[in-house]
């Protein structure tokens, strides 16, 4: 896993299941703002993999993301180094 995929994984955590793409990205760390622009096609790998769960509602314009069990279990191993 890429530095930025675990930045991006940690934000979505933060967010708790309520921030959309937006929201994350105005989080990135200034180490990660250059990888904005490739932030979506990170997140839906990440989604691909099952490590974030990426959700949209009917009527409702804005997505959500959402850490996964798997995702939250790959943190955990992390602050367990």
């Amino acid at each position: 896993m890429t530095d930025f995929e675990i930045v991006l994984l940690k934000l979505v955590a933060r967010g708790e299941g309520q921030w959309s793409w937006y929201e994350i990205g105005m989080r990135l760390p200034g180490p990660y703002l250059s990888k904005s622009k490739d932030m979506m096609i990170t997140l839906k790998r990440l989604a691909e993999m099952g490590y974030v769960i990426h959700e949209t509602k009917a009527g409702e314009a804005r997505d959500r993301w959402e850490l996964s069990p798997k995702g939250q279990s790959f943190l955990d191993s992390l602050s367990d180094m």
